[in-house]
């Protein structure tokens, strides 16, 4: 059973960007991808699931998928990494941090704060660094560090490639900010954000982040969901307030832009769009014809 802890449900469900590693034998990579219509209505969504950290080491979209987006009048994105550069920068300052005179120590247990010293000594990391922040932004920070170590950059990510092609040749929606998503991490309770940091320090399974780059090049859903969404409900307020809440607004925005008839190619986490709460399967319930593309 896989822990399902932070640094997968990260790669899954926020817009840090997608992922490869060494190549496969088959040509193509074949995520999960759907093509969404109205019956007798204009206009199509085609949905890309996408995992938020990426290598250099990529290999070509399924051409279909590849067809879909250069038939597409508009890009969707979770956030507009270009537009929110600035404006994230403000939100972190705004969120992250504790109240004056306080320090980290001071809210964590006593075990927490040790396993946290271990780990940042054993990693060559100055305490100063964390000593100021939130548990939760103590978890962004970590997981970012252990992504590039791994030689995962969210520069190398799905939701970047598809924004550089974009630039000055189709339109960019954001359905979510960055101050939304912090504003997410920002919500829970210090006890939940300690669960989330103690998860992240305990020795994890190597093998955990490689399956979920594998199940994305190969488009396997049901591993997905064994692996985002375990039978247990130690993270269901995590994956109720990450994934359930946000489909459901995503959806709602899809809808709305809908309305003008034109093709979008949407790029958002694959963990938004798994399973019979995700994104497809939502549009599925409210009359919208989805089907699965560029498998092979």
């Amino acid at each position: 059973m896989p822990r399902c802890g932070p640094l997968i449900l990260l790669l899954a469900s926020l817009a840090l960007g997608c992922a490869g590693r060494a190549p496969a034998p088959e040509p193509y990579l074949t995520p999960l991808a759907w093509d969404a219509r109205l019956p007798d209505r204009p206009g199509t969504l085609y949905l890309l699931g996408s995992i938020h950290v990426g290598s250099a080491q990529t290999r070509q979209l399924n051409p279909t998928i590849v067809q879909a987006w250069r038939y597409s009048d508009e890009l969707v994105v979770e956030v507009d990494l270009d537009a929110s550069s600035a404006d994230g920068a403000r939100a972190w300052g705004q969120r992250a941090y504790l109240p004056s005179g306080c320090h980290l120590a001071d809210v964590l247990s006593p075990e927490t704060w040790q396993l946290l010293s271990s780990h940042l000594e054993a990693h060559g990391l100055e305490m100063a660094r964390f000593a100021s922040l939130k548990p939760w932004a103590v978890v962004l920070q970590l997981a970012r560090i252990e992504f590039e170590q791994a030689g995962f950059a969210a520069e190398q990510g799905v939701d970047r490639r598809f924004l550089n092609a974009a630039a000055g040749r189709k339109p960019v929606v954001a359905l979510e900010s960055y101050s939304l998503q912090l504003d997410l991490y920002d919500g829970f309770s210090l006890k939940v954000q300690e669960m989330m940091l103690r998860d992240l320090l305990q020795p994890s399974d190597p093998y955990e982040t490689a399956a979920l780059v594998d199940a994305w090049e190969h488009g396997d859903e049901q591993a997905f969901l064994d692996l985002l969404f375990p039978d247990s409900d130690r993270w269901q307020a995590y994956r109720e307030r990450f994934f359930y809440q946000r489909n459901e607004n995503m959806v709602r925005k899809l809808a709305e832009l809908e309305h003008d008839g034109r093709t979008r190619f949407v790029v958002v986490g694959v963990g938004h769009m798994v399973g019979p709460r995700g994104i497809p399967a939502l549009l599925a319930a409210q009359g919208w014809t989805v089907e699965r593309i560029g498998v092979p």
